[in-house]
């Protein structure tokens, strides 16, 4: 994967072999590409990141800005509004994006830093970043807290800031910010086992608010209806949304089609049950039917935690999704946010790739092509 860094002035003046993108490419094995110009605020930035994505054609951008800004004293509503406006203009490319607290201003002993009103600064960066947060919580993208890990390495490391020049001063923060940015993209994107990967995304659930979980939702279940294998299928196989998933109750809507709800028989069986009687809450805190007739559906809406480039599938890890697929074969479509797709999901034999994976924006084939 190629990641590029836009906007972050205070490192693209050194050399790439001695700047936080090189360290981030020898820990992850990624390529990693950096753009920005000392003072250059994110009005200016914005206009050239077209160009900038053409150039590199990277698969995520991290965004760092806000430190020139601030110190131009820009009126926060109108950082917040050209902050959205890159952003959206990136996500319209289909890459992901990642969003960059603004680190806290230091004391440098130079003339340029001393004329600085720090506290003043300081109080504009804790204002940037509830701008950058509240973008990230209505877009689903991850935000990487610069500011807080800046603070933790230089209590734990003893990092001194304080030099008579800026040359210490930038490689320091070089060198931290390689630390940062090579853990959290780590952490975000590739994870080191299922139980991480699963434990990151049921948290990234929770911060998603009912209405935004029913406006994604009804994205999802509209691209959905589009699909082919959709419009063929007689019986569907759906299930009652927990933890915030993307609420598949939305497709009963249609009603020219039959639905079934799965329920946990024991000994690690599920099988599907007609969706027209009562539901109730089953073993695992799930609603299940109750009193209907057996089904085999022939399209199976499937939950998810997070899904990877191959349409493997993560979920709760008891495995009802993938013996019911063995024993029963048919048609399946998992359902999930954006944020929930990962770079790889670790692989075991018993596990079964879904078909079509369907978010807000895109129809996920488990190949090279997809649908926007």
């Amino acid at each position: 994967m190629s990641v590029l860094f836009l906007g972050d002035s205070l490192v693209t003046g050194y050399p790439h072999q001695h700047s936080f993108v090189s360290e981030v490419e020898r820990q992850l094995h990624q390529s990693c590409m950096i753009e920005g110009i000392p003072g250059q605020t994110t009005a200016e930035l914005l206009v050239k990141v077209p160009d900038l994505l053409a150039k590199h054609t990277p698969e995520s951008v991290v965004i760092l800005i806000g430190t020139n800004d601030i110190a131009h004293h820009i009126d926060f509503n109108q950082y917040e509004h050209l902050l959205q406006e890159m952003v959206t203009l990136i996500q319209a490319n289909n890459i992901e994006v990642f969003l960059a607290e603004v680190p806290y201003f230091e004391a440098v002993q130079n003339p340029f830093f001393s004329s600085l009103n720090l506290e003043v600064l300081n109080r504009g960066v804790v204002q940037a970043n509830i701008r950058i947060h509240r973008i990230a919580t209505v877009a689903q993208i991850p935000v990487i807290p610069l500011s807080q890990h800046l603070t933790t390495h230089k209590q734990n490391h003893g990092l001194d800031f304080v030099t008579t020049d800026g040359i210490h001063y930038f490689s320091k923060y070089a060198e931290v910010y390689a630390r940062v940015f090579s853990q959290k993209l780590d952490d975000f994107q590739r994870g080191d086992s299922k139980q991480e990967i699963r434990q990151r995304m049921l948290e990234r659930r929770k911060t998603m608010d009912v209405g935004e979980n029913m406006s994604l939702s009804t994205q999802i279940c509209q691209r959905v209806r589009e699909l082919s294998c959709w419009k063929e299928a007689k019986v569907i196989g759906l299930y009652a949304p927990t933890q915030n998933e993307v609420n598949a109750m939305l497709l009963m809507q249609d009603h020219e089609k039959s639905f079934a709800f799965p329920k946990i028989l024991g000994d690690g069986l599920m099988r599907f049950y007609d969706g027209e009687g009562d539901l109730a809450i089953g073993e695992f805190g799930i609603l299940e039917p109750i009193h209907t007739r057996l089904v085999e559906p022939d399209l199976i809406i499937v939950p998810i935690v997070a899904f990877d480039h191959e349409n493997d599938r993560l979920g709760f890890g008891k495995g009802y999704y993938d013996r019911y697929l063995e024993r029963f074969p048919a048609k399946t479509i998992g359902l999930a946010f954006n944020f929930q797709k990962v770079d790889d999901i670790p692989k075991q034999n018993k596990d079964v790739p879904l078909e079509l994976i369907v978010t807000q924006t895109h129809v996920y084939t488990g190949r090279s092509e997809e649908q926007e």
